[in-house]
């Protein structure tokens, strides 16, 4: 009796310790994915220019620290998943959607330079657009960095 009972819930305890394993290596694999996304926030925060990436819907989906406390000066928790074009205001719209349209068809990276006075002295920037493409070679992003030349 006792041999049947244990021949009984040999599979399920079997397929317990299989789903225990599986739930453990999920964890780890969960843990791993979290540390190098952390790693590679850590790394795009600290460059010295500021960047952000927009997909092909024009909607921001990385946003550095630079961006932060640069002249936009919008943190990245409220930029995340909008347009491009609800944030950047000091750009026009019709611009910005026909250097990126540009960008997206022609695969060109797009550089030039940008003067402004938002801080109350003239500043000169670099800006340069560059496609990021996917895994079947299609532009999925646009990379946009924005660095001070003025010195």
């Amino acid at each position: 009796m006792v041999a049947d009972v244990a021949r009984a819930l040999a599979p399920i305890i079997a397929q317990t310790q299989r789903a225990r394993h599986l739930e453990e290596s999920v964890a780890a694999g969960t843990r791993e994915i979290e540390a190098q996304r952390a790693f590679f926030e850590r790394i795009v925060d600290a460059l010295p220019v500021g960047l952000y990436v927009i997909d092909r819907d024009y909607r921001i989906r990385a946003w550095n620290s630079k961006r932060e406390t640069g002249l936009q000066g919008v943190a990245r928790t409220e930029v995340l998943g909008h347009t491009i074009f609800e944030v950047l205001h000091r750009q026009p719209a019709d611009m910005l959607r026909q250097e990126f349209e540009e960008l997206f068809d022609t695969g060109a990276i797009q550089q030039f330079q940008a003067e402004s006075s938002a801080t109350g002295e003239p500043r000169v920037y670099r800006l340069t657009k560059i496609p990021m493409r996917g895994d079947g070679g299609e532009i999925s992003h646009a990379i946009t960095i924005g660095e001070d030349i003025t010195d």
